[in-house]
């Protein structure tokens, strides 16, 4: 469950008309360990990722909210940002996307699935995900199966 106040309770189709204006103070990051200045500009690069899952009907923006979680851990060289998808009505944790893995300095995309069971998928670049969802409808179909709970 993501850490939003009533308020901050909207849709990815909402938040999407205006993400600097329809974000919190701290543009919906949780668990953020930078000095805050950047967190807008990081904020942003994740829109062309959830546009490319809403195109490919991955992700339903009417009923589904986005959160972001800045991490940092000891193996790694900097931060690195996750973008969390919740269903807007219940909560329920659906999964979420690592455009920049940099677990064990790795540098990969990783998107990850909370049901039927907890899967994680990681490719060398966005590119080459988008490349599977393309060339791998089973795939995407477990991924929009996955993300309409």
């Amino acid at each position: 469950m993501s850490n939003f106040n009533d308020e901050e309770n909207i849709s990815i189709t909402e938040w999407l008309e205006n993400p600097s204006k329809n974000s919190s103070w701290s543009f919906n990051f949780t668990d953020w360990f930078s000095s805050g200045v950047d967190l807008e500009e990081r904020m942003l690069q994740s829109i062309p990722i959830v546009e490319f899952l809403i195109e490919k009907s991955i992700i339903n923006p009417n009923k589904t909210k986005i959160w972001f979680k800045n991490n940092s851990s000891i193996n790694v060289k900097e931060t690195f940002d996750d973008y969390r998808f919740d269903n807007l009505k219940t909560e329920v944790f659906l999964g979420g996307v690592c455009p920049f893995s940099d677990d064990n300095n790795q540098r990969k995309f990783e998107l990850w699935i909370n049901e039927p069971e907890y899967k994680l998928y990681t490719f060398e670049s966005f590119e080459t995900f988008k490349e599977e969802i393309e060339n791998n409808h089973n795939f995407q179909s477990l991924l929009q199966s996955a993300f309409s709970k």
